[in-house]
């Protein structure tokens, strides 16, 4: 991905689509009935602590999200319930009608810090950024030229598991309509 100033980020492998929804279990069940999609995984409400909102300490944000595969890619659907700033609201529609809002791409990066200051070196700030299990996640607005935030993930087993409990339900149960928690 080349950024501002013509400096690329080598090796990104974008190999997640995440959208915003008005409500996770009618977007399930809409995302179910008209590509297949399901089992989806998740589904908890999570408080995401330490949240820090365009460089200033903020509120946790709570949402409740699921994963499912489709092909190669996982798709995140979440469903924000929190009324705070963050990364989420910085995107969400005004309306109340069904929605469902490509809020990001994400990738892991073999050096998180490097590319998150790259990201905002090259005038893509970052909207969010919070703790995860003792390390950093965050979004980088980059909607002037893609549309959308592209979240960065450290390397992490319990990220990484999560991806491959997706994709294990996916093959093992691929089509059904039901959500399930993780399990750790």
């Amino acid at each position: 991905m080349r950024l501002n100033g013509g400096k690329m980020l080598s090796n990104i492998d974008f190999i997640q689509n995440a959208y915003c929804v008005d409500n996770l279990e009618n977007a399930c069940d809409r995302l179910n009935k008209t590509l297949g999609l399901g089992p989806f995984l998740g589904g908890g409400d999570t408080h995401i602590r330490g949240h820090v909102y365009r460089g200033k300490p903020a509120e946790p944000i709570h949402i409740r999200s699921v994963f499912a595969h489709a092909g190669s890619t996982l798709i995140e659907l979440i469903e924000v319930l929190s009324k705070s700033p963050s990364a989420f609201h910085d995107m969400l529609p005004e309306t109340v009608e069904p929605f469902a809002v490509l809020h990001h791409t994400a990738y892991f990066a073999k050096d998180y810090q490097a590319d998150r200051d790259h990201f905002e070196q090259s005038g893509f700030p970052i909207a969010s950024e919070f703790a995860f299990d003792g390390q950093r996640v965050c979004y980088a607005d980059t909607r002037s030229v893609l549309g959308h935030m592209v979240e960065i993930y450290p390397e992490h087993p319990i990220i990484r598991s999560m991806y491959a409990q997706t994709k294990a339900a996916h093959f093992e149960r691929g089509g059904e309509m039901r959500i399930d928690p993780f399990q750790f």
